[in-house]
């Protein structure tokens, strides 16, 4: 099935962030986002029946309508009288995660294991805070415990789901996800999850549903989404040639690499409905943005309005959703794609500075193999899955007919010591440690110039030192400061690295965004030393130095 799904997205120097749709066609299993689209009906069902609600049920009902300050003084009340402390505590962790106060959320998870090591929904909480805190296996080990205890615990299996599809496990994310969505349909998180492996119509109708309803479940950000969305897939079921599909395609490929802009970035040369445009080379799994200057140009037709979140201290840029009639890119060439355009972009942004961006995940159907140093993209064919493997067994509803199987990372021997990576998004993660730190989420990004810190991990395992007058990044909006400057040792990928030069700023909203902690970016300064092989359907990476020619 074509999702358009919302992808994380970021370039730095410019750092870009845009909570925006990529390039349908190119995602080879849907996303389990969390929130997303879910139903309202089961929260006015409640409402008729909201006298005969406890005390516990009326909390419940507070948070998945949004109102989590109003739900955290009646779980708060619940714990001053004493009974149900587990309950409401864990009540009260998933009240902080919806606002942002992951410390808080911690706090209260653990005091309801505490209480009550026999409750799953206290087993789960804590996996949920585990999850955004970054900690995938501790979350894992949170959400078995919890069904160990009580099979029932639906929020168990929307977790694992989350982890399974950050892991490329598609098929057992679909099948946690069924498991949740039997035992707890109006929950919101779940309902959402589960409606986007449904068909099209389905999703449609639940798109409708959550716009129009009257609940502060979901932000302004996420509602913009969904119109968002329900605008691509209305397009799609009306025009369903839109596949953005190869006309012919080649076993294998190889493009040049042209550095571009004044920061040396690996640009890829691309035409949009035959009007030149030069790309940077991105490493997230999806999505071509460009700016309004080459959309004008080349034609682009406008299908809805987008929303960013744009790091930067002006205004986020204008942005929509359009439809190029034909991507060209070396000797593939792409038919009807849909392409995130950045319409008016702030002064010195990366999208003022540069025509946009290309991400190397659109060639998902290859290993894409980039060799930076040597300014070579290869595209080379993938290994064949196992021949046992059957697409069948978890396919969607076969009435839609653009129903899609669901299948789970395999990793050949031939790749048995590839790295596996994660994705959150569209953005990819591999662990990494910093001066001997555990390992910690980093994001792959060649368009980001600089290799990143996140503050808190910045604090603990570096001595960086302010320094204004050099970390300033030009994000989608603007300039974006940088708290501070230094060196640190890198390990990633049995690769390991002295005196990294990296900076460190807030990036709370991409973590928030991921709804995991991302400590840290591998930017371009890193990468362009690197020849690095991708596996964009099973979310393996080789990475292996390769020195500069003379």
């Amino acid at each position: 099935m074509r999702h358009v799904l919302c992808c994380l997205f970021f370039c730095m120097a410019g750092i870009a962030f845009a909570d925006v749709s990529p390039l349908g066609g190119q995602e080879p299993a849907p996303v389990i986002p969390s929130p997303a689209t879910s139903s309202n009906t089961a929260v006015q069902q409640s409402n008729e029946h909201s006298a005969a609600l406890t005390p516990m049920e009326e909390a419940t009902q507070l948070y998945r309508m949004g109102k989590f300050d109003e739900a955290i003084a009646q779980y708060d009340a619940i714990i001053g009288n004493r009974p149900n402390q587990a309950v409401a505590y864990a009540g009260l962790a998933r009240c902080y995660l919806k606002l942002k106060k992951p410390d808080d959320a911690y706090l209260a998870a653990t005091k309801a294991v505490a209480q009550d090591p026999s409750l799953g929904a206290a087993h789960s909480a804590l996996g949920e805070v585990s999850f955004r805190q970054g900690k995938l296996q501790e979350a894992e080990a949170d959400f078995l415990a919890a069904l160990k205890v009580d099979p029932a615990d639906a929020r168990s299996y929307l977790g694992l789901a989350r982890l399974d599809q950050a892991t490329y496990n598609f098929k057992k994310a679909k099948v946690s996800l069924d498991k949740a969505y039997g035992l707890d349909p109006a929950d919101p998180d779940i309902s959402g999850a589960w409606v986007q492996t449904r068909s099209r119509s389905e999703q449609i109708k639940a798109l409708e549903d959550d716009i129009a309803s009257p609940s502060n479940y979901y932000s302004r950000v996420e509602k913009a989404g969904f119109k968002q969305r329900l605008s691509i897939l209305t397009d799609e079921v009306a025009h369903p040639e839109r596949t953005c599909t190869v006309a012919s395609q080649p076993e294998s490929a190889e493009m040049r690499l042209t550095r571009i802009g004044k920061r040396d970035f690996a640009g890829l040369d691309v035409q949009v409905n035959g009007e030149a445009a030069r790309l940077v080379l991105g490493t997230v799994s999806s999505g071509i943005v460009i700016n309004g200057r080459i959309a004008e140009k080349a034609g682009v037709k406008p299908i809805a309005q987008a929303d960013i979140d744009g790091l930067g201290e002006q205004n986020p840029p204008e942005v929509y959703i359009g439809l190029a009639k034909s991507l060209q890119v070396g000797p593939l060439d792409f038919h009807n794609c849909y392409v995130t355009v950045v319409e008016r972009a702030s002064p010195r942004s990366f999208y003022d500075q540069f025509e946009g961006s290309i991400a190397a995940g659109l060639f998902y159907s290859y290993l894409v193999d980039v060799d930076v140093p040597h300014a070579k993209l290869k595209l080379r064919p993938l290994p064949s899955g196992p021949a046992t493997e059957d697409h069948e067994s978890a396919a969607m509803d076969s009435s839609d007919p653009g129903a899609r199987n669901f299948y789970d990372r395999y990793t050949p021997s031939q790749m048995s010591t590839w790295t596996r990576m994660d994705r959150f998004g569209s953005a990819i993660v591999v662990p990494a440690r910093v001066n001997d730190s555990p390992p910690e989420l980093f994001e792959i990004e060649a368009a980001s110039k600089f290799n990143v810190l996140a503050p808190e991990l910045a604090r603990e395992r570096a001595s960086l030192k302010p320094d204004k007058a050099s970390a300033h990044l030009e994000g989608s909006d603007g300039k974006v400061s940088g708290e501070t400057t230094g060196q640190v040792n890198l390990e990633f990928a049995d690769l390991h690295f002295n005196a990294i030069n990296v900076i460190s700023f807030d990036n709370a909203r991409v973590s928030e965004s991921a709804e995991t902690e991302i400590s840290g970016y591998l930017g371009f300064d890193l990468l362009r030393n690197l020849h690095f092989i991708i596996d964009y359907r099973d979310g393996l990476v080789h990475f292996e130095n390769s020195p500069s020619p003379e």
